[in-house]
């Protein structure tokens, strides 16, 4: 379920050293996003987040805070396939996570 997955990988990014914040809708991330201090550096977006498509809400942040990595999570997207965000396939080993947080190197993908 995505919510599961969401806490699922909320464990991995704490498990890497990255501090998460999990929200469930475009307008709760966005509010995130636009608090004043906000030191967020990295966003993660499932392929539905409140009824809206993934994809289209990945090139929208990618759009409108171009200083901040977007991160498709996708079991069904091709890796390069969305040219505003790097794809995190789904399911992700802990190795992944980091590549997605710092794509210096891509990981290793077992065939």
């Amino acid at each position: 379920s995505p919510c599961a997955e969401s806490d699922a990988l909320a464990r991995s990014l704490r498990y890497v050293g990255c501090p998460a914040v999990q929200v469930h809708t475009p307008l709760a991330a966005i509010s995130w996003l636009e608090q004043p201090g906000a030191q967020i550096t990295t966003v993660f977006v499932g392929t539905e987040l409140g009824g809206v498509r993934g994809e289209e809400f990945a090139a929208f942040l990618g759009d409108s805070h171009p200083d901040i990595h977007v991160v498709l999570v996708s079991d069904t997207v091709a890796r390069n396939a969305q040219a505003s965000a790097r794809v995190l396939p789904s399911p992700w080993t802990e190795r992944h996570v980091e590549w997605a947080l710092n794509p210096a190197e891509p990981p290793e993908v077992a065939a």
